[in-house]
Formats: structure tokens, C-alpha cells, sequence
């Protein structure tokens, strides 16, 4: 979240949280970070975060994810249906991805990221590298 104490003008919060929902690539968020830092200075912890999970979402919801879940003990992806199983960016990057991600398939399917030791940061880094590896081969 963005603290109300980092940046007071609800205002411009809101307008912060658009474009958070807009960020589609990982130089779109460092310019809103670098944006964001000039005006209101070093961004705490929190809000770092919710940068990396704004872009998450947008990249996992261009692969059909329908839910990400990043907490201490895990970091998945839950895939809405089996097509992921047919979709060449996601197969790719899966197989680029090697032993630091296991494509199962339970009640459906799931990209589980064997990275369970890991802080939560180590965790959001992980699953949005593998998202960029999806974007970079779907550009």
C-alpha cells in the first residue's frame, strides 16, 4: 500500500494506484519508482513491493493466471484452465525457467516456484522475472 504518511494527498494516492494498475514492463516501473522517489523520496518497503506486485498482475493476467500467491511460506501462479498447457510463451519460459519452477496440475493448473527459503522479495523477483521471460518471448 502507499502509506498515507509517504504521500498525504489522497489524490494523488488514487492517481498512484492507477498507474500502478498500468504498469505493463519492467522499465515502466522504474520510471514510475524514480517518478515517485523524486517527489516524495526513498519509497518505503510496502509500497516497493506494491510496484512489483502491480506488475505481477498485468503481466500474469496476459497468461491467463488466476491467482498469484507471493507469502513467506510460497510463491505460485494458479492458471484460470489448461491453457497454459498449449500456450508457447508460458511452455518456453518454463523450460528456460529449469528446476526454479514445477508446472503442475492438481484441482488445476499451477506453476509452484521452488523458492519456498526465500524472503518475499526474492519471491516477487522470481515470479516477475519468469513473467518477463513469458512477455519477452511473446514480443
Amino acid at each position: 500500500y502507499i502509506d498515507k504518511k509517504y504521500v498525504s494527498d489522497e489524490d494523488m494516492r488514487m492517481r498512484l494506484y492507477r498507474s500502478i494498475l498500468d504498469l505493463d514492463s519492467e522499465e515502466a516501473l522504474e520510471k514510475l519508482k524514480n517518478s515517485i522517489q523524486e517527489s516524495y523520496g526513498k519509497m518505503p518497503q510496502d509500497t516497493e513491493r506494491l510496484l512489483q506486485a502491480g506488475l505481477i498482475r498485468r503481466l500474469a493476467g496476459t497468461i491467463n493466471v488466476k491467482q498469484v500467491d507471493i507469502s513467506n511460506r510460497t510463491a505460485q501462479l494458479v492458471f484460470a484452465d489448461d491453457s497454459c498447457f498449449k500456450n508457447r510463451e508460458v511452455m518456453l519460459a518454463v523450460g528456460e525457467s529449469g528446476d526454479s519452477v514445477n508446472l503442475t496440475y492438481e484441482d488445476c493448473p499451477r506453476l509452484v516456484f521452488a523458492c519456498r527459503s526465500g524472503s518475499v522479495d526474492q519471491k516477487l523477483a522470481s515470479v516477475k522475472d519468469f513473467l518477463l521471460k513469458c512477455k519477452k518471448t511473446f514480443d
